[in-house]
């Protein structure tokens, strides 16, 4: 059972530098567009995956699922055509009431079941969209398997109910000694944040996560975190971050900084320095992922006339 991908960047269809760059575009923005996709029951819907019957047995229920789950992942990542993104769409309600068939057994094999039954549990029972996965899920963010905790903190942002408690997510993110977990937590606070979840419990962890030297993902992620949440004390950290040397961080870093500018009035000025800092500084490929960010922050486009920037910022706090 492989970790599943999480359902922040599965539901743009994107791979996560592509997911994660429209996130800064849209971020305070980001909203859930219903598919006009078939359903059971309408002429069109034609089921995906293995048949996965109601009188197989629960390990067998599971491992069809797991299939289909790891085909949804592929085409997550690769769908780029109408055709093949309205196939991952119906895989994902295929799957989803797949899920939905069997729940309480999923739900009772995430609870108690063996190793592997409890990976494939863990990542299946968000696709039911159904709240009384809620606090299993969260209890296993205690569970000693990684791909336990992973898949569960995937079900959790596909859940992406507000009023999920955010502690044990931070708890995952700033502890968990796997790279892919601590990215499967940023990814789930975000989606968390996103539906307005109360965000104690995330903050510490999001600004300790911005020095995470061994996964860019879950910087930049974390960087988005923050700014979701409008931590304006987290500028300094995130400034420094516009000059990480991995593209997508820095993107992330900059554009997190604009929001907070933006956000918050009494930080304008200061946001506004730290991106023309960037700017000023940068080589050429820093300032053209700088430039939109200050952009976007000053309602204006100086291109990359340092003067007219500087007499701009001049006039700011």
């Amino acid at each position: 059972m492989q970790e599943i991908r999480s359902p922040f960047r599965a539901r743009f269809g994107a791979a996560l530098h592509a997911l994660t760059l429209l996130c800064l575009v849209c971020l305070g923005s980001c909203v859930t567009v219903e598919k006009d996709i078939p359903r059971p029951g309408d002429d069109e819907y034609k089921p995906l995956g293995p048949a996965t019957r109601t009188n197989h047995s629960i390990g067998k229920y599971l491992a069809d699922l797991n299939t289909s789950i790891a085909a949804w992942n592929a085409k997550s990542l690769t769908a780029s055509s109408s055709v093949e993104i309205r196939k991952h769409d119906l895989l994902e309600v295929n799957i989803r009431e797949r899920v939905k068939n069997r729940f309480d057994e999923i739900l009772q094999q995430l609870e108690t079941g063996p190793t592997r039954n409890r990976q494939i549990a863990a990542g299946a029972v968000g696709f039911a969209g159904d709240p009384r996965a809620l606090s299993p899920l969260l209890a296993a963010l205690k569970d000693p398997d990684e791909r336990v905790v992973g898949n569960a903190l995937v079900s959790i942002g596909l859940l992406a109910i507000k009023e999920t408690p955010l502690h044990e997510v931070g708890n995952v993110l700033r502890n968990s000694t796997n790279s892919r977990t601590r990215w499967s937590a940023a990814n789930a606070a975000l989606e968390l944040i996103a539906a307005g979840a109360d965000p104690d419990g995330i903050i510490e962890p999001a600004r300790f996560a911005l020095t995470d030297v061994e996964e860019p993902a879950v910087r930049s992620q974390a960087a988005l975190v923050l700014a979701l949440v409008g931590d304006v004390e987290s500028l300094d950290a995130l400034g420094e971050l516009i000059f990480d040397e991995v593209p997508l961080v820095s993107t992330a870093a900059a554009a997190a900084v604009s929001k907070l500018g933006r956000t918050d009035s009494h930080s304008t000025g200061k946001a506004a320095r730290l991106l023309f800092a960037a700017l000023e500084q940068g080589d050429r490929k820093l300032k053209l992922r700088v430039h939109p960010a200050l952009v976007q922050l000053a309602g204006r486009n100086y291109d990359l006339n340092m003067d007219a920037w500087r007499e701009w910022i001049d006039l700011l706090d």
